[in-house]
């Protein structure tokens, strides 16, 4: 007797890796992740609240750390350390983040990009995190009636809504879609004087004091072509070569590099930190000063 052959559709591969997500959620063997990034500090007790609302509706998340030294309000210091973070956390990584999230009127929101999702205050931050991916789907949370008060809505409202997630709840059951966020301007570097001058901007001082801009070696690699270069900086320093370690420069001297994330970085060789000898102090230079590159 011939046997009947069958054929059976299970699915995309993206589809059937999602499936086994939400069984291994459903049988512990799963521990879903949930980032935190705040301008709490160490030392109030807001944090230990919010980590104790988010264990008290999952006490299987496991909380990871970003960091809570945020300078307070600075949405753009947020979006660079998450842009810088985010993409090393498995997909469907919840992300909560508690910066400038007291605005009366602002909207809560919740979206997906990048198969991570993001919760955060409408304040512009979202849109800086990756402005090169395209976000999924963006909906306004509605947990509202259920807040204590108005003034922690990260506990109140986002802790909520970032357990549903990490177990797997659909984004749609938090709230009503939306359309758009609120965007803030994307600082890029620019091509000038007809090709012979990169301009650019410090984005971030790390602790060291290093100036990390958003000119990527990409960027730079494309338009120098080949051609030698000066990187003016102030009180007369000048660097004409781009170092693959800190120590290939003297000790107290001024390194170019193109960091782990393949952004220029301007460092001292030796720096303790940036309060006393770092670039930032040395050279004087902080967040949005200007960098140029000068081809000949």
């Amino acid at each position: 007797m011939r046997e009947s052959s069958k054929s059976y559709n299970f699915g995309t591969k993206k589809q059937i890796l999602q499936a086994l997500c939400l069984l291994k959620i459903a049988f512990g063997q799963f521990m879903a992740i949930v980032t935190l990034t705040s301008d709490y500090g160490s030392k109030d007790p807001y944090l230990s609240s919010l980590k104790g609302t988010l264990l008290g509706h999952n006490a299987d998340l496991q909380l990871v750390d970003i960091t809570h030294e945020i300078t307070p309000f600075n949405t753009m210091e947020t979006a660079f350390i998450l842009h810088q973070a985010y993409r090393h956390f498995p997909k469907g990584t919840v992300h909560l983040i508690s910066v400038q999230e007291v605005n009366p009127g602002e909207t809560l929101v919740a979206l997906s990009m990048d198969d991570h999702f993001f919760l955060c205050a409408d304040n512009g931050i979202l849109s800086l995190v990756n402005p090169d991916v395209r976000m999924n789907q963006m909906v306004a949370i509605d947990f509202r009636e259920e807040q204590r008060t108005k003034l922690f809505p990260s506990r109140d409202v986002l802790a909520k809504a970032a357990a549903h997630l990490a177990k797997g709840g659909a984004i749609g059951l938090l709230g009503r879609s939306l359309k758009e966020i609120k965007e803030s301007t994307v600082i890029r570097p620019r091509l000038t004087n007809e090709g012979s001058m990169i301009l650019g901007n410090v984005l971030y001082v790390d602790n060291f004091g290093n100036l990390i801009t958003n000119i990527s070696k990409k960027f730079f690699t494309e338009n120098r072509k080949e051609r030698p270069f000066e990187i003016a900086l102030p009180r007369r320093h000048k660097v004409h070569k781009i170092r693959q370690y800190y120590h290939e420069e003297a000790q107290g001297g001024v390194v170019a590099i193109f960091n782990a994330q393949g952004f220029l970085e301007i460092a001292i060789n030796g720096a303790g930190n940036k309060a006393f000898n770092g670039a930032n102090t040395l050279l004087g230079v902080g967040v949005m000063d200007p960098i140029t590159i000068n081809f000949t």
